[in-house]
């Protein structure tokens, strides 16, 4: 008992803690911040029996559909971004205009419209459609 009165709480000692494992908390930390930079993470690879499986697949059953919805998605797409963007529509007037070559691009993930060649006297100019 202490001067007070009172007892004092006494603490079990601490048990041994297990040792850390570093290692895969600094392989999840890696994986984890390559995902938040963008990198994806490798997967393994689908046999050749398997790629040709899903191609067969997705040739007869899927393509019919995927043909007709992607293009009502892409053409409410196109029409969405240039009635809400002005420049856009700008861009695409004068394009025809001058006669450059219009072409729908995917790259890096995006959908863009793309007028001229890329050359000198006919730059490329790309208004962005949609990104993911």
């Amino acid at each position: 008992m202490s001067a007070t009165g009172r007892r004092r709480s006494q603490r079990p000692p601490e048990a041994p803690r297990p040792p850390v494992v570093e290692q895969p908390i600094s392989d999840f930390a890696r994986q984890f911040s390559a995902v938040l930079r963008g990198a994806t993470i490798p997967q393994e690879e689908a046999s050749p029996e398997i790629k040709k499986e899903v191609d067969g697949f997705l040739e007869k059953e899927l393509m019919p559909q995927v043909k007709e919805v992607a293009v009502d998605l892409l053409k409410e797409e196109i029409r969405d971004k240039l009635e809400r963007d002005p420049s856009a529509i700008a861009k695409l007037r004068e394009a025809v205009k001058k006669n450059k070559e219009v072409l729908i691009k995917r790259k890096r993930g995006c959908i863009y419209i793309q007028c001229g060649i890329g050359t000198p006297t006919d730059p490329i100019d790309e208004i962005l459609i949609a990104s993911t």
